[in-house]
């Protein structure tokens, strides 16, 4: 068609779109981007820049830079996106919410949670408005409403919408990742009110719905293990929170490597609980190594890094040194 029918932008448009896709399920997330931006460059040459196609195009670019965890691209190209959406769309148009959602994600993930409430709180009225309180299709809306409500510290409204998205998950059979995830989030929710067994009870289904899903060593398994042995930790019941932590350490080394921040994380964890038991020198042993690991990874301005050096500092300061 390039060669022989250019002026068929349309199905040419069409063809890189689903060529993109292909690659980008495929893990081919370059050739993906290069024929997004190809696309970009046609619909701009033969259809005068047609703002409802180079919308959905830069949404899909957003959806790769986001899958490769570059929020600052990914954002840029979902507020574009937007923008050239609303050119001839209306906010009520059915595929505005989930814009919305996918740059709600990407403010939380860049630490701005009362951008992305503001979006969601934007998308999560236009589905109800749309398809009622009881419909499925909002779930995603529901659960990143409560993560962002979360990481804002307001922990009794999270638990409102997590809760609402529970209700729908468990009415379905085949969003068993979904249920995982929202019912971790639940127990974090709880653990930061101090309800620690209610935080407990909520862990455990958690991972064993994730068992059931993905067999007892996928990475999920190793997030959940962890957040049951900082609970333990924090019921001071420090022998099963160094077995549950160093459970959690195993796995990750076994799906990451051992150059991962995940493993850094774990073995400050780890010595935490050393230092909760008064044995200094192995928690010196363990902050050091997620330190080293921290500054190879982030460098020193890295908020993990930083907290492992007051824990550092705190730790030499016990230990009179």
């Amino acid at each position: 068609i390039a060669k022989y029918l250019p002026e068929r932008f349309v199905e040419r448009i069409e063809l890189l779109t689903f060529h993109s896709l292909c690659a980008f399920n495929i893990g081919k997330h370059e050739e993906a981007q290069e024929c997004f931006i190809q696309a970009l460059k046609i619909n701009k040459q033969y259809n005068h820049d047609n703002s409802t196609t180079k919308a959905q195009i830069l949404y899909e670019l957003g959806n790769i830079y986001l899958k490769l965890s570059q929020h600052e691209q990914a954002l840029t190209y979902y507020e574009q996106s937007k923008l050239y959406f609303l050119k001839q769309n209306s906010p009520e148009d059915l595929r505005y919410p989930n814009l919305l959602d996918s740059l709600g994600k990407v403010y939380l993930l860049l630490g701005k949670p009362d951008q992305a409430y503001d979006i969601l709180i934007e998308s999560y009225n236009l589905q109800v408005k749309a398809y009622g309180e009881e419909d499925i299709r909002i779930i995603n809306c529901l659960s990143s409403l409560g993560n962002v409500l979360k990481e804002q510290s307001k922990y009794t409204e999270a638990l409102e919408y997590l809760n609402k998205a529970l209700k729908l998950l468990n009415q379905s059979d085949d969003m068993k990742g979904a249920l995982a995830v929202c019912l971790s989030v639940i127990g974090e929710c709880h653990m930061a009110k101090g309800s620690l067994d209610e935080a407990e009870s909520f862990y455990e289904k958690s991972l064993q719905t994730q068992a059931e899903l993905h067999g007892p060593d996928n990475g999920g398994i190793a997030a959940i293990t962890r957040l049951l042995g900082n609970l333990a930790l924090r019921k001071k019941n420090y022998a099963k929170a160094e077995e549950l932590l160093n459970r959690a350490l195993d796995l990750y080394l076994q799906s990451l490597g051992p150059n991962h921040p995940h493993v850094g994380v774990l073995y400050n964890d780890i010595g935490c609980v050393y230092d909760a038991q008064g044995n200094f020198e192995k928690a010196l042993e363990y902050n050091i190594k997620s330190l080293d690991l921290h500054l190879q990874l982030n460098g020193l301005e890295e908020p993990n890094t930083i907290i492992i050096l007051v824990n550092l500092g705190t730790l030499y300061r016990r230990m009179e040194r």
